[in-house]
């Protein structure tokens, strides 16, 4: 749900999410969230734990986080075409820091660290073999983080704490008998950028996301533990995008298995960061913030980069609104461009008939709404998918924690928050999917 670049370049979605803000004039501010976002304020990008070294480079905005809007108080110094605050600018970050074992948690007795080739890259990760489990080969699951600087059991440098997501949901696998592997993405944990063969950000895109996880299941497919048969994949936020493209590339050899879309994208890239800012506009009106003319200019500008870097894959020569410009970095403008062709609900009707899907949403995740999962949905019913549920759990966040009572608006403190559990829900529709369809 936010960038997948760091210091050098990522694609993405959800990691991290920056805010442009109408305060005294449009200001910077940085949110960082373990794949998911707050709209609350924070301190102008001086901070260090949101400032990237001067080489970083730009990374794409999160298309999943909920409109700061902008109130008439705010906006003492709006220029007159500036838009009120876009929910996601891109921002940069700082390049992960990981212990030397390239690990946040020592592995378990069942866990194993593996690699494997990617392109040019080396991506390290851990392969969970559970104990006691039936002989022979067995069913396995490929894990897909959202975006940003995720390491293999969902945790950031810029969340302190540990949110443990993918460590999360491998373990409820591990309860069914079923394998899993979790990865270190480019840019975070072990895999890190040392070992990247790209030579230049602008080369890094969001296919790069995808040959990724079409490596790591390669990988997953050929281990003697696995049935090659039984795979399922598992897609996180914006890995829920990348779990729909990798099924769709491999659905002519009837793979994968099934797929468990855990609060995924579910609108097309750009036109969910379109909807975010035209909602941001329409606030501001009311608030008093700009003026119908001036929402008209900019969201006119805007349609006009959307539309360039849809068909040209770059973006206009000139971006005349200062708020704009940080969002549309030509850094990203491939990163932009591949994302762009795909929207969720098409791949999903695309995808065979028969094939199992669970689409899960919290009702508590600020981020990505239950309302745009159903959209996602359609896509399943278009194709005359009788296998695809969609489960709605109560009280659950972005990272399927249970969160009871009204959540904090901070939502980083809760996604970090040692005192609140998996989600009991999440876990039991996990458990039943599996032994229905794996």
């Amino acid at each position: 749900m936010w960038q997948d670049r760091w210091d050098k370049k990522a694609g993405g979605f959800d990691m991290i999410f920056a805010t442009l803000m109408i305060v005294s004039g449009l200001s910077l501010l940085l949110t960082a969230c373990g794949d998911s976002t707050t709209a609350t304020t924070a301190p102008a990008p001086t901070s260090s734990a949101n400032t990237a070294p001067a080489t970083s480079t730009l990374v794409p905005p999160t298309a999943t986080t909920t409109p700061a809007l902008p109130t008439a108080t705010t906006a003492p110094t709006v220029a007159p075409t500036n838009p009120p605050a876009p929910t996601s600018a891109p921002t940069t970050a700082p390049a992960a820091t990981p212990p030397a074992t390239g690990l946040t948690q020592p592995l378990a007795k069942d866990e194993q660290e593996i690699s494997f080739g990617a392109g040019k890259d080396t991506i390290y990760g851990t392969l969970l073999i559970p104990q006691n489990s039936a002989t022979g080969k067995l069913p396995a699951a490929l894990l897909l983080s959202g975006s940003g600087p995720t390491d293999r059991n969902g945790n950031t440098p810029l969340i302190p704490g540990a949110v443990n997501s993918h460590l999360n949901f491998a373990r409820v696998l591990a309860d069914q008998g079923v394998i899993s592997l979790r990865y270190d993405k480019l840019g975070s944990g072990k895999t890190g950028l040392a070992v990247t063969g790209t030579t230049t950000p602008t080369e890094i895109g969001f296919s790069t996301f995808v040959e990724e996880a079409r490596a790591a299941y390669d990988y997953l497919k050929n281990r003697p533990e696995v049935d090659p048969n039984r795979i399922l994949i598992l897609g996180h936020s914006e890995g829920g995008l990348i779990a729909l493209v990798v099924a769709d590339q491999l659905k002519a050899s009837n793979q994968p298995k099934a797929l468990i879309l855990a609060a995924p994208l579910s609108r097309p890239y750009l036109q969910t960061i379109r909807d975010q800012i035209a909602a941001q506009y329409e606030q501001a009106q009311k608030s008093g913030a700009v003026t119908k003319e001036q929402a008209e200019a900019g969201m006119s500008e805007l349609d006009a980069i959307i539309k360039s870097l849809t068909e040209t894959g770059k973006q206009p020569a000139t971006i005349s609104n200062p708020a704009f410009k940080p969002l549309f970095n030509p850094v990203n403008d491939k990163f932009f461009a591949e994302v762009s062709k795909y929207d969720p609900q098409k791949l999903a009707a695309g995808l065979p008939a028969t094939l199992p899907a669970l689409a899960m949403c919290g009702q508590k995740d600020i981020q990505v709404l239950c309302s745009d999962v159903q959209y996602l949905m359609q896509g399943f019913q278009k194709a005359g998918n009788t296998k695809a549920t969609f489960s709605q759990l109560a009280n659950v966040n972005h990272v399927f924690k249970e969160v009871p009572g009204t959540p904090n608006p901070n939502v980083l403190l809760d996604y970090a928050n040692p005192n609140l559990i998996f989600s009991s829900e999440a876990t039991g529709t996990i458990a039943a999917f599996v032994k229905t369809n794996l």
